[in-house]
């Protein structure tokens, strides 16, 4: 059974979301641009994070479209003052076990939820299912099959203890059910379900010391850090980590996230 890693009660989910955004939003709102999200749709974004990517199709869809826009906690979502307006509605809800409606979504997007849970195929199904004919689903997953690749660094020391702890990271999110397959098995799952103009795209950035794809490393390490010292890790190395990832001469990429899209068959 898929158990979330994170805890949400910890107070640093906020730090979190705010970094996956950063890192992830200009990435997203490109794959987004490539289907002329239009005035007067109506969106679905599952698993609404910071609420960045449902303010940006507010902004897209304008006073005639309508965004819905989902999570199990929505609590930062409702801070979000973009987010506070007529035609947006903040719904908690957990995609897993909670209905939607069907033939009904212009677009449904959703980033890194999928991948955590044990019934991705079938919630996959569910949101195409909300897809009116024609409609578009996007969904942006981290390929954490791949490890980030270190671009720069003061010194192999320094290099060897990032690489350690990103593979204890790794393997704990592993070991709580991720799929570290799903980002690039989508694409197949979508042929499945008979989707149609099915592509997909990969993206991945460099990232220095400091900057938000680094700052991601250290909020997860202390999110995380009960764990990564059962895993073998040392209070020491995970401070160490922790000054490595905020230099700006350390550099190393992001995990590539690739975004698959497709198209609902239309009737007749």
């Amino acid at each position: 059974m898929s158990e979330y890693v994170f805890d949400p009660d910890d107070g640093l989910n906020d730090e979190h979301v705010t970094c996956l955004a950063e890192v992830l939003d200009s990435a997203t709102f490109a794959s987004l641009n490539l289907l002329g999200v239009q005035a007067g749709w109506r969106c679905l974004e599952v698993g609404g994070g910071a609420g960045s990517v449902a303010a940006w199709l507010r902004r897209r869809v304008g006073e005639q479209g309508h965004i819905t826009v989902t999570d199990i906690d929505t609590s930062h979502l409702e801070s979000v003052p973009e987010l506070d307006c007529a035609n947006v509605t903040i719904a908690r809800h957990d995609v897993r076990y909670d209905p939607l409606p069907v033939d009904t979504f212009d677009l449904v997007h959703s980033r890194l939820v999928l991948g955590h849970l044990d019934e991705r195929e079938v919630v996959l199904e569910t949101l195409t299912k909300s897809l009116r004919p024609g409609g578009w689903i996007v969904l942006d997953e981290f390929e954490t099959v791949l490890p980030p690749v270190v671009m720069q660094t003061p010194g192999p020391a320094e290099e060897a203890l990032y690489r350690r702890v990103i593979a204890r990271i790794t393997d704990i999110i592993k070991h709580a059910g991720m799929d570290h397959e799903w980002g690039h098995r989508v694409y197949g799952c979508l042929i499945d379900l008979g989707m149609e103009e099915v592509m997909a795209e990969g993206a991945f950035r460099a990232c220095p010391g400091g900057t938000a794809g680094m700052r991601l490393h250290h909020v997860v390490t202390r999110r995380l850090e009960r764990v990564l010292l059962s895993a073998g890790l040392t209070s020491e190395e995970l401070v160490d980590f922790r000054r490595i990832v905020m230099k700006p001469e350390f550099v190393a990429t992001s995990y590539p996230v690739i975004s698959t899209r497709a198209r609902k068959r239309c009737r007749g």
